[in-house]
């Protein structure tokens, strides 16, 4: 990439749950901390597939623990390799606390969880900037309207009103010609950043 000046973001799924249904993905920090996780492997065939409680590999971000290794993966990342940028993938599911897991919305103290988990996220890529004298980026892919970023609880108005985020990409992308990417478009306008629409290839399928 630095041959052909093309810049390079590492993105990170915050919450990927594939590990539910090929085992074998489970990581080894999963397997060594199963109280972090808001299900058990039993919940797999207890619920339908159909059942936000079938999938039970999530990590429950209630836990100070886990918020602390997202920060340390993030540091990890930006002293060993040469980005241009991170981004922190929040949808991949967007399942972060047990209320959602439920169709519950957040509570407004696990909402603050996340937006500081942000923060320190960006004090890392601000020193880490400053230690090698260039800007490095940070974004976030979200939900498509704030009130859906609200419920799960996503405060992107915190962050960009506190500039933890450089620009955006709204939604999963497997709904491409319906997302409602009017209201995060116009707000990125508001706020003077990009917002960029996530499209996914299988989604055209």
């Amino acid at each position: 990439c630095r041959q052909h000046g093309i810049e390079v973001f590492w993105t990170h799924r915050l919450n990927d749950i594939h590990d539910t249904f090929w085992e074998e993905m489970i990581s080894q920090w999963k397997k060594d901390h199963p109280g972090f996780l808001m299900g058990e492997r039993a919940d797999k065939d207890k619920y339908p597939f159909s059942d936000p409680r079938h999938v039970w590999t999530y990590v429950d971000y209630a836990n100070d623990e886990v918020r602390d290794q997202v920060v340390v993966a993030f540091r990890d990342v930006l002293q060993r390799y040469d980005v241009d940028g991170i981004d922190l993938d929040f949808l991949r599911n967007p399942a972060y606390f047990r209320e959602t897991r439920l169709g519950e919305p957040v509570t407004v103290e696990h909402r603050d969880m996340l937006t500081d988990m942000v923060a320190r996220v960006r004090q890392e890529v601000l020193a880490e900037s400053e230690r090698r004298d260039k800007p490095i980026l940070m974004s976030a892919r979200v939900l498509p309207t704030i009130d859906l970023n609200t419920q799960f609880g996503f405060d992107v108005r915190r962050w960009i009103e506190h500039r933890d985020v450089d620009f955006i990409s709204v939604a999963g992308g497997y709904d491409p010609f319906t997302m409602p990417l009017k209201n995060m478009v116009d707000l990125g306008h508001d706020w003077g950043i990009p917002v960029n629409a996530c499209l996914s290839v299988s989604g055209f399928i």
